[in-house]
């Protein structure tokens, strides 16, 4: 909860103080609020309160013209996935699961921020947007 939700919590209320109508404020939620899998109840948990407060936010910072997202990467090959022993047997495996039966790279993500941070974007908040492949659920074990 720290991590995932109290650091945009803080970061986002004094943020909002200076930011000017027609600023962009964009969260990495996660695709674990679409497509929950087991053993992460904790991660899980997190993401979704950080989803309903990107949603909230959304609503109480309109007034102010300020709009907020949130984007829901599903599995993305990271050096955090080695680092915590996912192997790229397990890797494969999980792509194999996913509708373009690869996990997705980190430069595959970046135009979701990019539209979400354009200034031509100005009818879009309190929206999550998913970028998973196409998966509704995979297991990674």
């Amino acid at each position: 909860m720290r991590t995932n939700l109290y650091t945009g919590f803080f970061l986002t209320r004094a943020a909002a103080k200076i930011m000017p109508p027609g600023g962009s404020i964009i969260f990495t939620v996660s695709d674990v609020v679409f497509n929950t899998t087991n053993g992460i109840i904790d991660y899980a948990a997190s993401k979704y309160a950080l989803a309903g407060f990107v949603q909230s936010l959304g609503i109480a910072l309109a007034a102010k013209g300020i709009r907020v997202n949130g984007v829901a990467p599903g599995i993305v090959y990271t050096p955090l996935l080695p680092a915590s022993g996912v192997t790229n047997e397990q890797l494969k495996q999980v792509g194999g699961t996913l509708p373009l039966k690869r996990i997705a790279q980190p430069v595959e993500l970046a135009p979701v921020y990019v539209d979400f941070a354009d200034a031509t974007m100005t009818y879009t908040s309190g929206g999550i947007w998913s970028n998973n492949g196409g998966a509704q659920a995979y297991f990674l074990g």
